[in-house]
């Protein structure tokens, strides 16, 4: 069962998830690894988005970003280099599960 990202295995997508600091209007921006852990949880685990638990970000957060990194091919790439990972590789079914999603845009 999923539940978080190593700091290796976040070390080697974070390039593809910037993060800038600088000030904006409204609410504070969730941090990448934050909602990619969300999202890895939702399809991993193969759970709905509305059962999304309350240690991650917002569920309309994750999944809005959920859409935009997989039409970008941010999600294809990420998994790409987490399926080099012995822990991602215990789920076969599922990271095909999460290419399939990730690629359909």
């Amino acid at each position: 069962m999923f539940d978080r990202l190593t700091d290796r295995q976040w070390k080697s997508v974070s390039h593809l998830f910037p993060w800038g600091t600088e000030q904006r209007f409204g609410r504070p921006r969730r941090h990448p690894r934050d909602v990619l852990e969300a999202i890895l949880w939702v399809t991993l685990n193969g759970e709905k988005w509305q059962h999304l638990p309350a240690q991650y970000p917002p569920t309309q957060t994750c999944y809005i970003k959920f859409l935009q990194w997989r039409r970008d091919g941010l999600l294809v790439e990420a998994l790409a280099i987490l399926e080099d990972d012995a822990s991602m590789k215990a789920r076969p079914a599922a990271t095909c599960d999460l290419r399939c999603a990730a690629s359909s845009a």
